[in-house]
């Protein structure tokens, strides 16, 4: 199993975007698919409430399409938080809000620019955390840093979107335990990242699903793999921040350990099963295959 660093994983993003001819934000939308896909057959209630924390660069842009899609699909009751306290979007990331406000008018949508009113996290609520990505390079501070406290704090059951929000990607050893989400499942794209394989920072990941985006192995070939180090932390001269206490929660147990799986394929006979369920007189709703196509 390759697993990539941060660096890498840009430029394998570049390579797949070269080859394949196609843009960034197609990109985005080939990881918010397999997302939705997956979230489509976790959530099992589309009355579920589910708040989307969405940060300004691509993992929020990632965010904020997972929303659309889920909207789309028959979700009825999203709230979606986009912080934008520097006025410094990505331009997928502005592009993802622009659709999901038009085309989702349904769909609580707040941009945060200084003030945060924060919302009811109760064990009901699913929230989609994808305020950051690989991209982080420090521990979080300031508002950001509460707003994980918070996330951490409630009984919500909590899906992080390609690692949680304020881990590293390789070294945590001056990281700040209390202001890393801790997950009940990670969904990581294309493939593992080192910190979510390590026995210490396990406790944050919850069951890790490795989605499949569509870049192809011989563009991933051009790519070198760093060597995996599982099971034990990349040396530095600081200690590694201790693993958070357990969580619990009405929705999942927050003390299961990493488990890396695939989401499930869409496969014709799969896609009947899920089309069959859809179809039951009190559940009307959208496919997230039809979804895309209208997008």
């Amino acid at each position: 199993m390759k697993v990539f660093n941060s660096s890498q994983i840009h430029d394998l993003d570049a390579a797949a975007i070269r080859d394949e001819q196609i843009s960034s934000l197609e990109l985005m939308e080939r990881a918010a698919i397999a997302c939705a896909e997956f979230l489509l057959t976790h959530i099992g209630r589309f009355d579920r409430r589910i708040v989307v924390f969405a940060g300004p660069g691509g993992n929020g842009g990632d965010g904020l399409a997972i929303a659309r899609l889920l909207s789309k699909a028959g979700f009825s009751d999203i709230s979606v938080f986009l912080f934008n306290t520097r006025n410094q979007l990505s331009d997928d990331c502005r592009e993802n809000s622009e659709k999901l406000q038009q085309e989702c008018p349904q769909v609580t949508f707040s941009e945060i620019t200084q003030q945060f009113e924060t919302p009811k996290l109760d064990e009901d609520t699913l929230v989609i955390d994808a305020l950051f990505g690989i991209g982080l390079k420090k521990p979080l501070n300031g508002g950001f840093a509460s707003l994980v406290k918070l996330i951490n704090s409630s009984p919500a059951e909590v899906v992080s979107i390609d690692i949680p929000s304020g881990l590293l990607c390789e070294d945590n050893s001056f990281n700040t335990p209390s202001t890393i989400v801790k997950a009940d499942h990670t969904l990581t794209l294309h493939a593992p990242k080192l910190s979510l394989l390590l026995d210490d920072t396990l406790p944050y990941v919850g069951e890790m699903h490795l989605l499949p985006i569509g870049i192809s192995p011989k563009t991933e070939e051009k790519i070198e793999s760093s060597s995996p180090r599982t099971r034990s932390s990349t040396p530095a001269p600081a200690p590694t921040p201790a693993p958070p206490p357990p969580r619990t929660s009405a929705a999942c147990g927050r003390n299961a350990r990493s488990m890396v799986t695939k989401a499930p394929s869409v496969t014709p006979s799969w896609w009947r099963e899920v089309m069959a369920w859809r179809a039951q007189p009190s559940s009307p709703r959208k496919p997230v295959s039809e979804a895309v196509s209208e997008r």
